[in-house]
């Protein structure tokens, strides 16, 4: 049972009522729940081993299931990969129809992007995704113009929550991926987009055809079969994040339970050669669960953030040593202190310089920040060597989230998230690893909201900058 919030209120932005419709054929719209990707589970216990329906995906805040894809093929658009191709742009209506990007030629009529979509403020380009509804769940970037986006959980729209998409312009335009087998993605809930630095494979977690939860993809568009779903429980979980190692570990988690998964080393079949790693958590938590939210991979290390609502916030950090999956779970704040409070982690990254995790006080419907700093050479195990950055210092009272957050090089670290209650996005950027941010969102005319929808997915740019993704269809660029 996920737990409800606010009653949401669209915002119309004049920034959106510019942007052209985005089709090819038939317009797929698509969307992304409330309280996020993996849920937000309201019981402390989570249902041990209770087997999911099938072909359903569990999306936050009562959304319903077996929605049925009615998407239409966009077929000759754009090669997965480093390859990737813009095949359609418009300008004013105009087709462009021999467009070439990254040695792909494109010969395909333009009518799923406008040119006009763009509104500049405070150093922002105000763009659009195709993922038009309340959140934005899976955004990937290879480099400032090569971008990847799914419709996961989202509501709202024509055909919510379907479809993958990708862009080579730095979202001016958008397209379908050509697939084998074709179209692939077109019903498609894409819950995380991901890249394996050794392999060069893309991985896209969610709920595809036939019972797949995770699948990769090769530069030419070509499916490959990582892992799917059966009948057993604790197997048949729709996938939230999907992590590869260098030596073959790999890790999938649900997207709305305490379920998990692991392999020692790839190959074998995607759905025998998974081992169960549901109660990870009993060494620590010997009478409830603890649920993975976010998951990254960095240095052959496997990292996560989560909890339920009636929890405190929690790091999940490296303690795979053996032939099982294990994870030393971390309590941000000391559940018998006044600082204690319950409440989730939605978003972690990591780099070679420290971790950042974010997410929200649940008691204070605060958006809080913490940061570990790799240099200090302290025990990240202790929760005094992190830093702690509560949103109330710039934003006090409201009621705030922190939905995802971003590493740069050196002390660069961003973290984007929402105004829960009015839902304005927040963008946030650090520049001493997170000990402190500024609020970087742009206001119009001195406006007290933020011209941003709630801002979920964040990509630092090559100059610095910060590329964030949210509801609405909502990407936006803000270059230092």
């Amino acid at each position: 049972m996920h737990r409800p919030i606010q009653t949401r209120r669209t915002l119309t932005h004049a920034w959106l009522l510019a942007v052209g419709a985005i089709s090819l054929g038939t317009m797929l719209a698509c969307g992304a729940p409330e309280e996020d990707n993996n849920g937000n589970n309201s019981t402390t216990t989570p249902p041990a081993n209770n087997t999911q329906t099938e072909n359903n995906t569990s999306t936050g805040n009562n959304n319903t299931a077996n929605n049925t894809a009615n998407n239409t093929a966009m077929e000759n658009n754009t090669v997965v990969g480093n390859n990737t191709s813009v095949n359609n742009t418009s300008v004013n209506n105009t087709s462009v129809n021999n467009t070439t990007a990254n040695n792909t030629t494109a010969n395909t009529t333009a009518n799923n992007t406008t040119a006009n979509n763009t509104t500049t403020t405070s150093g922002w380009e105000l763009l659009a995704h195709p993922c038009v509804g309340n959140r934005t769940d899976a955004l990937f970037c290879d480099d400032d113009n090569t971008c990847f986006t799914g419709c996961g959980t989202t509501t709202g729209g024509q055909n919510p929550g379907r479809g993958l998409y990708t862009t080579s312009d730095g979202g001016q335009s958008w397209a379908t991926i050509v697939t084998t087998p074709a179209n692939f993605f077109d019903g498609s809930r894409v819950d995380d987009i991901w890249r394996s630095p050794d392999t060069g494979l893309l991985y896209v977690s969610g709920e595809h055809t036939n019972k797949f939860r995770v699948v990769s993809v090769d530069d030419t568009g070509k499916i490959a079969e990582v892992f799917k779903a059966g009948t057993k429980v604790d197997f048949s979980f729709t996938a939230g994040n999907y992590r590869r190692a260098a030596d073959g570990r790999q890790v999938v988690e649900s997207l709305n339970g305490a379920q998990l998964l692991y392999k020692s080393e790839d190959g074998g079949d995607p759905l025998e050669s998974w081992q169960n790693a549901y109660g990870f958590w009993r060494d620590q938590y010997p009478n409830s669960g603890a649920q993975i939210i976010d998951l990254e991979v960095h240095g052959g290390q496997f990292y996560g953030v989560g909890s339920t609502i009636n929890q405190p916030p929690m790091v999940f950090l490296p303690a795979w040593d053996g032939a099982e999956f294990d994870s030393f779970i971390l309590e941000l704040v000391d559940t018998e202190g006044l600082s204690a409070y319950t409440g989730e982690m939605w978003g972690v990254d990591v780099n070679d310089d420290g971790v950042t995790a974010g997410g929200v006080n649940q008691d204070a419907d605060e958006g809080m920040i913490y940061s570990f700093d790799f240099a200090s050479g302290a025990d990240i195990t202790d929760r005094d060597n992190w830093d702690v950055f509560n949103l109330s210092t710039l934003f006090p009272g409201e009621t705030t989230w922190i939905q995802g957050v971003c590493r740069g090089p050196g002390k660069l670290v961003y973290a984007v998230g929402r105004q829960s209650s009015e839902s304005w996005g927040i963008v946030l950027r650090s520049t001493d690893g997170g000990k402190t941010f500024v609020d970087i969102s742009p206001y119009e005319g001195g406006a007290s909201k933020s011209s941003l929808d709630d801002a979920y997915r964040c990509h630092v740019t090559e100059g610095g900058g910060v590329i964030v993704a949210g509801a609405d269809g909502m990407f936006a660029v803000w270059e230092n």
